[in-house]
């Protein structure tokens, strides 16, 4: 048994749970509670999981990773004081577990606390208490080099880069997306659905019901021309939309998605891993098999496969946590929980240097 003193020395962990494009706090099922068992079950620590409160995936990135970061500097501060104040002298250790758009805020929020010249440093690890402790990043089918092209037509993935350009010019979007031969008859048939996938969300997330308007595919021209033909009946909903368009247009700018992988990648100490669902039967012999876009292979060693069990790419991705829809979500909680042992001793081990 161990002695008080060995139990005040012990670190903690902090599994955050980060949800992705239209999810919410029921997107990971129970699966931070396995993760959590498993790792109090086979380490000495205390490890609690929290998912991070459900945030609003519209509107310019950067307030989702504002909102990530202060939450985080915040929660883990009232922790620390917490373990201070009970006698306790080990370190709150911070892992991040995102998915899908979740991955992309939480890289942007573990860049901020990292100097502008990552290299320049020897650790992202600190002794000070004075930022997170972040000893790992772990994403679940982030598009961190945007979607599989596959998954969506290629005129489809023309328009949605036009888009992107738009995305912030207001009704100017409708131009990018409204192809010249529109014809106004889909307006009354394109108001209807724009309304109904504006009003509708699912715990999974929503890449099921947002991938045809948000990259473009089919219907996409039927809804530009309902909102450019009925801008006052429609205008909330045009607005919803927008943001939303907003938000996803992160994925359509190849150069910020490299830069953005180079940086974390480069953090020293941090350890990264993306599992990225992978069909073992896609519907069709030539169906695409991934909801992202592969890695480069100077970067594939960050990415592991995650055999999936749906039929097709959305259904794996929405339910990657889903039993039902994938069967292979329990050797993923195993997965995920032997990564994060590797973390914690990684930070024990350098811990363990500087005092030599």
């Amino acid at each position: 048994m161990a002695s008080k003193k060995e139990l005040q020395d012990r670190d903690q962990i902090l599994l955050v749970f980060v949800h992705g494009f239209r999810g919410s706090e029921a997107s990971f099922q129970d699966f931070p509670e396995r993760v959590r068992t498993m790792l109090t079950n086979s380490m000495q620590m205390d490890v609690d999981a929290v998912i991070y409160p459900s945030y609003k995936t519209q509107g310019n990135l950067k307030q989702a990773v504002d909102g990530l970061s202060d939450w985080l500097l915040e929660e883990t501060q009232t922790r620390e004081a917490d373990i201070r104040r009970l006698g306790g002298k080990g370190q709150l250790l911070v892992v991040l577990a995102a998915h899908s758009m979740g991955g992309i805020v939480s890289a942007e929020a573990i860049l901020r606390f990292q100097p502008q010249d990552i290299e320049s440093q020897t650790s992202s690890y600190s002794l000070s208490r004075t930022k997170p402790n972040i000893v790992g990043l772990i994403a679940f089918d982030t598009p961190f080099y945007s979607l599989n092209h596959n998954v969506v037509s290629s005129p489809a993935w023309d328009r949605f880069q036009q888009v992107n350009k738009h995305v912030s010019t207001g009704y100017d979007i409708m131009n990018a997306l409204l192809p010249a031969t529109a014809a106004s008859a889909t307006a009354a048939a394109g108001t209807k659905r724009i309304t109904e996938t504006a009003n509708t969300t699912t715990s999974k997330g929503g890449w099921g019901r947002f991938a045809g308007v948000a990259l473009g595919v089919a219907g996409a021209a039927a809804v530009a021309a309902a909102a450019y033909t009925q801008r006052e009946r429609v205008s909330g909903s045009v607005s919803y939309l927008l943001e939303h368009l907003q938000f996803v247009s992160a994925l359509a700018n190849l150069s910020e998605c490299r830069s953005r992988m180079d940086k974390i990648t480069h953090v020293p100490n941090l350890v990264f891993r993306c599992f990225y669902t992978h069909l073992q039967k896609p519907e069709k012999p030539d169906s695409p098999r991934t909801f992202i876009a592969n890695p480069p292979e100077d970067k594939k060693e960050f990415f592991e496969a995650a055999e999936a069990s749906a039929s097709d790419p959305i259904s794996a991705h929405t339910g990657m946590f889903d039993p039902k829809t994938n069967s292979n979500c329990y050797a993923l909680g195993i997965s995920t929980a032997s990564l994060i042992t590797e973390m914690v001793n990684r930070f024990e081990q350098w811990r363990d240097s500087q005092s030599e």
